[in-house]
């Protein structure tokens, strides 16, 4: 039998931060856990997967395939955070690997669960949504930041 994922272990994850109780009631429904060795590989870039990750204890290294066929090392996934958002959003296949770097302890959320949920209540959905967002947008901050390491840039002392 598996262990059941307690609304209040959800509500102490940055991800999950400020959500209403039954917000985070419902997400339990669709999780469980999942633990993965440090050195697992979790996913790779081009799997498809039907779940999404939150991030309990341990780091998971974000990598991406270069031009040249080797790993670049994107992001650095802690606890709170979300892994694993292609799923959830219907974009096709994995746009990133990750990899354990440390015995990671997660919540896995099936996808298909939650959006199904998201679907009969929109209000949630918009939530739920908001909040995967701005995981993206965290995750191409991150992006950007690797991709100025390789070119030679000034930042602008002013705005055009």
């Amino acid at each position: 039998m598996t262990e059941p994922i307690s609304p209040s272990t959800l509500q102490h994850l940055s991800f999950l931060a400020g959500a209403p109780e039954v917000e985070v009631r419902r997400l339990a429904e669709a999780a469980s856990w999942a633990n993965h060795p440090a050195g697992t590989v979790i996913f790779r870039e081009g799997d498809t997967v039907n779940r999404m990750w939150i991030v309990v204890a341990g780091k998971v290294a974000i990598d991406i395939v270069g031009a040249e066929r080797r790993l670049h090392h994107i992001q650095t996934i802690v606890e709170g955070e979300l892994l694993g958002w292609s799923p959830v959003l219907g974009t096709g296949p994995m746009t990133a690997s990750a990899r354990a770097l440390t015995d990671v302890r997660c919540i896995a959320i099936d996808s298909d669960a939650l959006l199904a949920m998201c679907e009969a209540d929109p209000r949630f959905g918009f939530q739920i949504m908001r909040r995967v967002a701005i995981a993206i947008a965290g995750r191409l901050h991150s992006m950007r930041q690797e991709l100025l390491k390789y070119y030679d840039y000034v930042a602008p002392t002013s705005h055009l």
